[in-house]
């Protein structure tokens, strides 16, 4: 054969066997699927105080989606891929149901951005006793204490967590006097009961406490109304340093600033916050997580998107780097010496193992500007490790 037909056979043979190596691994199986339910439930949407505000928003399930995302970015390099489904339903009665069909298809590896009490319902279920489920949105000090489960790892920081941070922050600068006004909704009312705690225990003082109109009252006043409510309110015969406010609805408590009887800096839900998360954090890669996230759902990351993210995060972390996914796995090496997650905050995250809350600093803003970042072993972990209760959360693993 002519030394040309020759190399064409051989070049012929190269792409013949090219093809059915592509072949081949186009029919190999694909890689291995790590499951994870999001619980949420539907309500109303809140009041939109801008019109900047996004008119459809999803907040929390877009937190979740760009969690497993970036999950699923990783996992190409592990082989690994991840799936979220999302049960959502519109009563509690409704989410236990759906909760109890899913789980005959999907492991009970949940993400729940759920209210404290829709938390609470779906955790006490028979069928849920040997799953994880991480919340994603509560920060209720009760959940972390006398109803605290041994099934619930909590991402967000406690009442007691941020009013800890808060506290030592204004001590530390010398605003010991406060006048306290709070709403009337659940969170509002938890994180002023841990301000008080807080403020009792370090040695500031809260020289007069006013509620807040109740939810809904504010919308049948005017402006004019409002800020002469909020200047009666905050006329007191002793002398105070700071107004610290609770008002996460934000419907009052945003016209506390300015409208104050005294000259006084504001601080709680408005002015000077303890959050876990703010889009105007750069620090430690925070800006390019903020944007990538911005470009993933067309707005700015809320905390409950954090919350949401990290929870995912969280089991993403379990089943990459543990290499478990079987419920009773995952929650021994949530709660080893192994477990950390990294959440753009300077340092590896862990759970306490009396609470199983996630230990973090706290980011202490203002408006447009971080003020500072509160050590995550500088607020509540005492508390934290002396909770009790109902719970019986066991020994850690070491394994």
């Amino acid at each position: 054969m002519p030394r040309r037909a020759l190399r064409l056979a051989a070049a012929l043979a190269l792409i013949s066997g090219v093809a059915v190596h592509a072949q081949n691994a186009g029919e190999a199986a694909p890689p291995p699927t790590a499951t994870f339910v999001y619980l949420s439930r539907e309500a109303a949407q809140d009041p939109r105080l801008s019109l900047s505000e996004p008119v459809v928003a999803e907040y929390g399930w877009l937190g979740a989606r760009f969690g497993a995302s970036e999950l699923n970015a990783n996992g190409r390099f592990l082989n690994k891929r991840f799936e979220l489904i999302k049960v959502v339903a519109s009563s509690q009665e409704e989410i236990r149901s759906r909760v109890r069909g899913a789980l005959k298809i999907h492991p009970a590896l949940l993400v729940a951005d759920l209210s404290s009490a829709d938390l609470l319902a779906v955790a006490d279920m028979t069928e849920l006793q040997g799953s994880v489920i991480i919340d994603a949105r509560t920060s209720d000090d009760d959940l972390r204490r006398s109803q605290c489960g041994r099934n619930v790892f909590h991402v967000l920081p406690s009442w007691e967590m941020r009013a800890s941070a808060l506290t030592d922050f204004l001590i530390a600068k010398g605003w010991r006097r406060w006048l306290l006004l709070s709403g009337a909704a659940a969170d509002d009312l938890g994180y002023a009961n841990a301000l008080r705690r807080a403020a009792q225990a370090r040695g500031a003082i809260i020289v007069s406490q006013s509620s807040l109109p109740a939810s809904g009252a504010e919308r049948s006043l005017t402006q004019a109304q409002v800020d002469a409510r909020v200047e009666s309110m905050t006329r007191s015969a002793a002398s105070y340093d700071m107004v610290v406010v609770t008002d996460f609805s934000g419907m009052v408590g945003e016209r506390v600033m300015y409208n104050t009887a005294l000259s006084r800096l504001v601080a709680g839900t408005q002015g000077l916050r303890a959050t876990a998360w703010d889009p105007q954090f750069h620090d430690f890669a925070a800006r390019g997580f903020e944007y990538r996230f911005v470009q993933f759902a067309a707005r700015e990351m809320s905390e409950r998107d954090y919350g949401n993210w990290l929870a995912v995060t969280v089991l993403g972390e379990a089943v990459m780097r543990g290499g478990v996914s079987e419920p009773g796995r995952v929650r021994e090496f949530l709660r080893s010496s192994r477990f950390s997650v990294a959440a753009f905050k300077g340092e590896a995250l862990t759970f306490r193992l009396a609470d199983q809350q996630l230990r973090q600093p706290i980011l202490l803003f203002g408006p447009k500007a971080l003020l500072r970042l509160a050590p995550a072993d500088a607020h509540g972990d005492a508390a934290g490790e002396a909770a009790g209760g109902r719970c019986n959360l066991g020994a850690a693993s070491t394994g």
